[in-house]
């Protein structure tokens, strides 16, 4: 959960399938360098809904203000959420997707998250407004602004939406080195029950939140490749772990291999043994005349020492 040390009482969590997504930290995070500022990194699984949820307890010192919070997308301003200083502590505030209302009718489109499509193409041929958008993909923005409550809108109207712009394939130099994976996205509309909305003041301008929390969203691989989480290690080859830490499959595994080498180092050894045998039992197959010569034992001849000395080889 992304908390803020000098805003106790508050956590705010980006939740897949009811489950809080795991945060890993900013290593380059500043913090006295963005006030009220925290950044965590989350992992993005391709089309899975998400939402952001707010929870304040009881430990929470602003307890005398209502509050507004924002959620941008990728840079984009997606829908906001008021809840008044009374019903702070009721529990969880989720804000799922973008409401949007036509006519009577008020519709849904959930959050989500959507694969970025990277090609090796020219990435002079983007435009600056796709430049532009590229540089803000990959992260989920709560920023929490305080209010005044000024009464219920006579006319209920939804928050206007500044709309995601949705790449198409994406040249990889035109990421500049940056390890993006997704972009968010939204699903399609589905009817929701009518909302209430309500008259406020602002206390603090949208453009100048009072606290902000940072996910940024990237694919298990490209957390590795930032070194933001532990790359996979090798695995250990069966042959050479400790027999007594195998499982049982394993050890199957194991002798099943061996069985595997045993039979073809006998196969190898049948056939090299064949090969022999053949080149012992080959005729001879050469057409050309041969002519045997009879090699005789080269003749010794007798040394003879005379009585002088000499030596007399005797040729006879």
């Amino acid at each position: 959960m992304a908390i803020l040390n000098d805003l106790p009482g508050l956590k705010v969590e980006i939740v897949v399938n009811g489950q809080t997504l795991k945060e890993y930290d900013d290593d380059d995070e500043d913090p006295e360098e963005k006030p009220r500022t925290v950044t965590k990194y989350i992992e993005a699984t391709s089309g899975a809904s998400f939402e952001v949820r707010f929870t304040f307890t009881r430990l929470f010192s602003l307890s005398m203000y209502s509050f507004a919070m924002d959620i941008y997308l990728d840079g984009k301003f997606m829908d906001n959420m008021c809840i008044q200083k009374n019903d702070l502590f009721k529990g969880p505030i989720e804000l799922t997707g973008v409401r949007s209302k036509k006519g009577e009718q008020w519709y849904l489109e959930k959050f989500c998250f959507s694969k970025l499509a990277i090609d090796d193409g020219d990435p002079r041929k983007i435009g600056q407004t796709v430049r532009d958008a590229l540089s803000k993909v990959g992260e989920i923005s709560a920023r929490l602004r305080r209010i005044e409550y000024r009464g219920i809108a006579e006319a209920p109207t939804a928050t206007k939406s500044d709309g995601l712009l949705q790449f198409g394939s994406v040249p990889e130099k035109a990421l500049k080195g940056r390890a993006l994976s997704h972009q968010a996205g939204l699903k399609l509309a589905k009817k929701m029950p009518a909302v209430q909305t309500i008259n406020t003041f602002n206390i603090d301008p949208r453009n100048s939140p009072f606290a902000t929390f940072n996910f940024r969203y990237r694919s298990s691989d490209a957390l590795k490749a930032l070194q933001i989480i532990p790359r996979s290690p090798t695995p250990v080859p069966l042959e050479d772990r400790p027999i007594e830490e195998l499982t049982l499959e394993e050890t199957r595994e194991l002798l099943k291999r061996q069985r595997e080498r045993d039979a073809a180092a006998r196969k190898v050894k049948q056939e090299v043994k064949r090969e022999r045998n053949d080149e012992g039992s080959r005729p001879f197959e050469n057409d050309d005349e041969l002519t045997l010569v009879e090699e005789r034992p080269r003749k010794r001849f007798r040394t003879v020492i005379e009585d002088d000395g000499t030596e007399r080889v005797d040729l006879t």
